[in-house]
């Protein structure tokens, strides 16, 4: 059996990133080209309808998009002859195709909304997908084994399985850890290759030496002196002897020769200072 088509249908006002996004989630998953979403697929210059009717007749399954802004379109769009969101509603509809109304981001139709002849969506049970707290690969997994369901659509070509949220950092722990180990044993193989390298160059100055070195290695193998018996002599303590020269300057009340050699020196500045005053009365 030929593999059928997933249409998307969607508001090109409302969240179209969300559309692109999930349009290749789908074709990952199912494959090149099994989704149709008409910005990439319809042509310039084009009759749109005849696009939407032929895709539509190749199409398994078609997913209405309802993001925020669906519905205020929807409003200012219900009486334009060219509402192609209810064109392929109702030409799908009549083609027995399986609907499933997506909602983005817990988007909900207010019960107030006249949809005219597609009231028929509201019976439809909708399904939420988001990118919020990490919800985008768990909705698209569940979102992949609902389609898988639809017999003409077929299981997924890769397969999506909800994994835990630290996946990326326990790949960053095992990568470090691996990095780690391997820098270790490098490094331990580099140790090993010096030591084995060392000991190669002893070997071969042993042998280009050996003539000499057994001259040499008997005698640096002789018995030291033993010094543990040598008597080292005592430090000999030298006392240095002065001569008492207490009172030898000292001067008595009596005429001492320092007490005499005192007078004659006053005496002589006294002389000295008389001459000096004369000089001074001549002039």
């Amino acid at each position: 059996m030929v593999k059928k088509k997933i249409f998307l249908s969607y508001r090109r006002g409302d969240r179209p990133g969300y559309v692109a996004r999930l349009q290749d989630e789908l074709e990952h998953h199912f494959g090149d080209g099994r989704a149709f979403h008409d910005v990439d697929d319809i042509e310039g210059g084009t009759s749109w309808r005849s696009v939407i009717e032929q895709n539509l007749q190749e199409a398994g399954a078609l997913l209405l998009i309802i993001g925020p802004n669906w519905e205020s379109i929807w409003k200012a769009r219900q009486s334009d002859p060219e509402n192609y969101v209810a064109y392929e509603l109702e030409y799908a509809k009549r083609l027995d195709i399986p609907i499933i109304p997506v909602t983005l981001g817990g988007t909900e139709i207010s019960h107030q909304l006249d949809l005219g002849s597609l009231s028929w969506l509201r019976e439809k049970q909708t399904y939420d997908i988001s990118d919020k707290q990490g919800r985008w690969k768990s909705d698209i997994a569940g979102l992949i084994r609902l389609l898988e369901k639809i017999e003409s659509i077929g299981q997924a070509v890769t397969t999506t399985k909800d994994k835990p949220q630290n996946t990326s950092t326990t790949s960053a722990g095992s990568r470090k850890t691996i990095w780690l180990v391997t820098a270790f044993l490098v490094i331990s193989f580099g140790f090993y290759l010096f030591d084995r390298e060392q000991e190669s160059d002893i070997a071969s100055f042993r042998e280009t030496n050996k003539t000499i070195l057994a001259q040499v290695e008997p005698k640096m193998t002789q018995a030291l002196p033993d010094v543990a018996h040598v008597q080292i002599p005592k430090k000999q303590t030298i006392t240095k002897h002065y001569p008492d020269i207490n009172g030898t300057w000292k001067s008595q009340v009596d005429e001492t020769p320092s007490t005499l050699l005192a007078k004659k020196m006053m005496v002589a500045l006294l002389s000295s200072a008389q001459v000096m005053a004369m000089d001074q009365d001549d002039f």
